[in-house]
């Protein structure tokens, strides 16, 4: 039910974009297509505090050049 407008819009940028998904080039295309709607969905049900707590730890999981640029508002958080 929530992510019905999220859906439609990522399915309508794919549609426009005509991606095939026959080539890893293709998937590359379709994830920047969707990367932007999908983020802001995603910031949208978030508090900052949860986004923190995850981004705290990846101090602790990850390595450093794993994290060296990782924001708040990047997927791999959100």
């Amino acid at each position: 039910y929530v992510t019905t407008p999220l859906l439609s819009e990522m399915s309508g940028r794919l549609q426009e974009g005509q991606v095939q998904f026959q080539t890893t080039d293709d998937l590359a295309r379709a994830a920047q297509l969707v990367r932007e709607p999908l983020q802001q969905h995603l910031i949208k049900f978030t508090q900052p505090e949860e986004r923190q707590f995850f981004l705290d730890g990846t101090n602790r999981l990850w390595p450093e050049q794993a994290r060296q640029d990782l924001k708040d508002d990047d997927l791999s958080i959100l």
